[in-house]
């Protein structure tokens, strides 16, 4: 039975497939949570009010660690006696678990989230967050052999720098691997992208401490621009890096291997809060570079592999031990992703799925998002729902396509259960103008609102429109559909052509939809419909039936309902209506 169409009995059975584990690999150590550590940045920034965001595969460990922070507090307090603190423990989160939860933060006024496991490490809007990531088990060894052998033998002589990046739990051995591979690859340089940071302060919170500029960081953009800190150059760390360490080769970010990018007078600050594998869609990596990931298959390295098409990615597995080639499967991926993207074409009623609260840009993209559309004379619906699930979208059916703003972990959705296309917001502005896909592939927010960019939303309405009408004269010509194979044609909302008691009725609705409540002589409220959409969905997708209607109906008599549980009902024998008080009464004492 389709997933939409069920009684949805099934979730009364449906099993939990969340197995627990540990955020470390060392059992029975707190160090994986980083107990001491947070406390003193808790106490050193003066947060009072601390929420412990953990995943649901941790929660079986957020007791303990509740009560040795809060121990760890207490200690601190009493060699430096302080403002008090109140720690919460957060569960459920409202999206992604590797987003930070605002919302949840907010309903008990933290000052501060700290964030348990993997985190896609997105700037937050309102909260500063602290990082605990984790620290899996990683044989250094181990894996510098594996990579160090796959490269010798397929990538020697194609290949002439490398780009390590690592998933989040695996970052702490990082540098390690990488001065491994520098000494194992003689003909390769091997180069290390940014570590996670452990704290983040909020985008747009202006009372946050700016980030630390380095003093080359100009140099270090110039670098990015043209690729050329790829290119061998090596520079010495000085005092703006907080070492001093002149031997070893520098990273992407212009920090050598044996320090990392965090502010030297307080390590816990990150100088540039970027995702380890997230790298800049703007400046395309050198000729003949390799990316070497560590970690095992996730969200995490199916973007990698998506955003960098064209790129050899060679993937380890630290559990498995395995090397593998990760490009094998970015042809289908780029398939299924242009799939979505030409059936949206198609499309006249979108929906702007939010996904997330917390990611500092999402909101200038929705209103971007929401603009464009309407440029292209598109009708548009913005639902915040939380985690996406095919039976949660398909209670909109009006809704031809959807186009989900979230995270980048959380934006591609390759489930084959939901019945409408799920695109990204790149993938929605290639779909609407209609642009030929050179394989570019972009997910960073920033990067779709950036003026500069050739991918840019947040263009001038007027100008999109002008260039729609010049392209689509004919509002009634058909288009070609690449999906279908067939002409579709399209409905063009909010055209231009309206009547003059169309347009004061909705300057009407728009002056008074902040100030006083239109009501009727009669003191009822007056509904105002301004479009057939509108008048449709009062109409046709209102609950009706409980109506008062007194006087209409006569008195039914008193039965004995049905007993037992949700799952299964049981129909009481035909009882009169006295017998029935009779039992009922008995029943209640």
């Amino acid at each position: 039975m389709s997933t939409i169409t069920n009684s949805g009995e099934d979730i009364i059975h449906a099993r939990n497939d969340i197995s627990p584990h540990d955020i470390s690999d060392d059992n029975g150590d707190n160090d994986g949570y980083e107990i001491k550590r947070t406390a003193r940045d808790i106490l050193e920034h003066g947060y009072s009010r601390i929420a412990l965001q953990f995943p649901d595969e941790l929660l079986h460990h957020s007791v303990g660690v509740y009560r040795d922070l809060v121990r760890e507090l207490a200690e601190l307090r009493r060699l430096n006696p302080g403002t008090a603190h109140s720690v919460y423990i957060l569960a459920d989160t409202t999206y992604n678990a590797c987003c930070v939860d605002e919302v949840a933060a907010q309903h008990v006024d933290a000052d501060v989230i700290v964030h348990y496991g993997h985190a896609c490490l997105e700037p937050s809007a309102r909260l500063p967050v602290i990082y605990v990531l984790g620290k899996r088990r990683l044989d250094v060894g181990v894996c510098v052999d594996a990579v160090a052998q796959s490269i010798l033998q397929r990538y020697t002589n194609t290949h002439s720098r490398a780009l390590l990046v690592s998933d989040t739990a695996y970052a702490w051995k990082a540098p390690a691997v990488c001065d491994g591979l520098n000494r194992r690859l003689k003909d390769m340089t091997v180069h290390l992208h940014n570590r996670p940071p452990s704290i983040v302060y909020p985008a747009l919170n202006s009372g946050a401490p700016p980030p630390v500029r380095p003093a080359d960081e100009s140099k270090m953009q110039d670098h990015e621009a043209d690729g050329s800190a790829l290119k061998g150059e090596e520079a010495a760390c000085g005092e703006d890096c907080g070492c001093s360490d002149t031997k070893n080769s520098c990273t992407l970010s212009n920090s050598c291997n044996s320090c990392t990018s965090t502010n030297p007078r307080n390590p816990s600050i990150a100088q540039r809060p970027v995702s380890t594998t997230t790298l800049p869609t703007d400046a395309p990596l050198p000729p003949r570079t390799l990316l070497i990931y560590i970690g095992g298959a996730s969200l995490k390295l199916t973007n990698l592999v998506l955003t960098h098409a064209g790129v050899a990615v060679l993937a380890y597995d630290p559990t498995t031990h395995n090397v593998s080639d990760a490009t094998g499967s970015e042809n289908r991926l780029l398939q299924r992703r242009y799939a979505q993207a030409s059936k949206a074409r198609d499309c006249d009623v979108f929906g702007l799925a939010v996904g997330t609260l917390s990611t500092a840009s999402y909101l200038p993209l929705v209103r971007a998002l929401r603009a464009k559309l309407q440029a292209h004379r598109k009708k548009v619906y913005t639902v915040a729902v939380g985690k996406l699930n095919p039976a949660k979208l398909g209670n909109f059916g009006e809704i031809q396509a959807w186009c989900v703003v979230a995270c980048k972990e959380s934006s591609i959705v390759n489930s084959k259960e939901f019945i409408t296309p799920v695109v990204t917001p790149f993938e929605l502005e290639m779909a609407l103008d209609g642009r030929t896909w050179t394989g570019e592939y972009v997910l960073d927010f920033p990067a779709l609102l950036d003026p500069s960019s050739r991918w840019n939303l947040s263009g001038s309405g007027e100008a999109e429109q002008e260039q729609n009408h010049l392209v689509h004269h004919d509002p009634d010509a058909p288009t070609f559909s690449a999906s279908s194979g067939r002409l579709v044609h399209h409905r063009r909302f909010d055209d231009g052509v309206s009547s003059d008691a169309s347009a004061q009725v909705q300057r009407q609705l728009e002056e008074g939809a902040d100030a006083l409540t239109l009501r009727t002589k009669e003191n009822a409220l007056q509904v105002m419909h301004n479009s057939a959409a509108a008048a449709f969905l009062h109409n046709e997708r209102s609950w009706k039936g409980l109506e008062v209607r007194e006087g209409q109906d006569a008195p039914s008599q008193l039965e004995t309902g049905r007993a037992g549980v949700a799952r299964g009902y049981t129909l009481p024998t035909s009882l009169s209506a006295s017998e029935s008080v009779e039992k009922a009464e008995k029943k209640k004492f």
